[in-house]
């Protein structure tokens, strides 16, 4: 490139002597280097590299996606509460059945124990497990007058069938070991 085009590029406002690109070795500003002076790269090895950053960075550009990225606060709320993140019906159902087949796969270990802890308290203490069934009787009877017979009898209802889903896998336990299998 002649000194002509060099100085097209150049800028000197105010006297800064600022260059945009790198056209000749040597300026008002610099000391004139001797040939025998090695440069640190070659032009062809310093233009192949402008050629590799060019097209790293409009390969870049062209990968990214077009639709936007979920945040990770968005992304981790729709693993753990689907349902308030505003999922369909059909993936709350599946979430739902994959959960329980997650709890019918568990091996029963603190449950197992606190079952056997409770039977062996019962058994033992036979005074306080009255006592309990005694005090439960009458807490019966006091939320029947507070909010009817049919409230208490339903919600009693649920509670025990909740309480035989989750200590299904240790009453199947117990009901083996008692018949002796």
């Amino acid at each position: 490139m002649t000194a002509q085009q060099g100085a097209l590029f150049e800028r000197d406002d105010m006297g800064q002597n600022w260059r945009l690109g790198d056209f000749d070795d040597t300026g008002p500003f610099m000391p004139e280097r001797e040939d025998s002076a090695v440069s640190s790269k070659p032009r062809k090895e310093v233009h192949r590299l402008m050629i590799e950053a060019a097209r790293r960075t409009v390969g870049a550009q062209a990968n990214e996606p077009a639709e936007p990225k979920i945040s990770r606060v968005e992304a981790a709320m729709q693993r753990n509460a689907p349902e308030l993140a505003g999922a369909p019906a059909a993936e709350l159902a599946l979430i739902e059945a994959e959960r329980d087949a997650l709890m019918a796969r568990r091996w029963p270990r603190p449950r197992l124990l606190s079952l056997i802890m409770v039977g062996t308290v019962a058994l033992v203490m036979p005074a306080v497990a009255i006592r309990l069934l005694i005090w439960s009787l009458i807490l019966f009877i006091v939320a029947a007058v507070a909010v009817g017979p049919e409230r208490v009898r339903d919600a009693l209802r649920g509670v025990g069938l909740w309480c035989m889903r989750y200590w299904q896998h240790e009453l199947r336990l117990a009901q083996k070991f008692v018949s002796g299998r």
